[in-house]
């Protein structure tokens, strides 16, 4: 389980590049109030910046979607397929 949701939160980190929640959700897949309920924790950290028109932005989207490559690699077959 602990390993889903830090897969989550690097997917979530990745899309941080100046969208919104919906459209985080709708490019992922994963629940709106999943997607908020993480941005906000990652904004409590300072991993995440939110505008003044509801868009979230991180300086670490590129590290995240490298982490995410590193991952898929590492998965096992049973939780890519």
């Amino acid at each position: 389980m602990l390993e889903e949701i830090d897969f989550f939160i690097l997917i979530i980190l990745s899309e941080a590049k100046g969208r919104t929640i919906e459209e985080i959700s709708d490019e992922t897949g994963i629940r709106e109030e999943i997607v908020y309920h993480i941005l906000e924790l990652l904004r409590y950290f300072d991993l995440v910046k939110k505008s003044n028109d509801d868009r979230y932005y991180s300086e670490y989207t590129e590290l995240a979607k490298l982490l995410l490559d590193l991952k898929m690699k590492n998965l096992p077959d049973e939780i890519i397929n």
